[in-house]
């Protein structure tokens, strides 16, 4: 029928998707700009159903010396999106890409199960052995003491040699071989 014409609804779908198609191409070539403006033209993809695009945007601006921008993508996610799985992904973009005040910031949004155990347990637990790694290859980096804690009672609880093994090489850097040789 050559008079008939696609109704407003298909149109504005279609140019969404073709939107989300462009920034998820800019983002795989690292045109973060691109993704920032293709995202802040079409703030309709910037919910809950699209964490993807979402994740995206929060690496360029993190990619472009914004990362209080991004720190506010991650924060959106996390205080309004539900699903389990993708706020646990969420933390662990975040932890790759901000500094440690704004991933401590962000872990304080963790919500715990019916047990008392928080969604974002094994993140802190690879952060802390991220910061006793560090402090196992230089003494002058000081690791706070929860860090160290935590790390103390990985080892103790999963005997994995790789836990034992960097508390050892954290505390021979610091010449307590007593506790390093344990």
């Amino acid at each position: 029928d050559p008079d008939w014409r696609p109704p407003a609804d298909l149109l504005d779908r279609l140019a969404l998707a073709e939107a989300r198609e462009r920034l998820i191409n800019a983002s795989e070539l690292d045109q973060y700009g691109t993704v920032i403006s293709v995202a802040t033209d079409n703030p309709q993809l910037l919910t809950c159903s699209e964490v993807d695009v979402l994740w995206r945007l929060a690496e360029a601006f993190a990619h472009t010396d914004r990362e209080q921008r991004g720190y506010d993508a991650y924060k959106y996610i996390l205080t309004n999106c539900d699903d389990t799985n993708e706020r646990v992904a969420t933390m662990q973009n975040a932890s790759q890409l901000l500094s440690a005040p704004l991933i401590a910031d962000l872990l304080r949004l963790e919500r715990k199960d019916d047990q008392g155990v928080g969604e974002f347990a094994a993140i802190r637990n690879d952060l802390a052995r991220d910061a006793v790694a560090r402090g196992s290859k230089d003494a002058e980096v000081a690791v706070p003491r929860e860090e160290l804690k935590r790390v103390e009672e990985i080892a103790e609880a999963e005997k994995l040699p790789s836990d034992a093994r960097l508390l050892g090489w954290y505390y021979l850097q610091r010449k307590d071989h007593t506790v390093a040789e344990k």
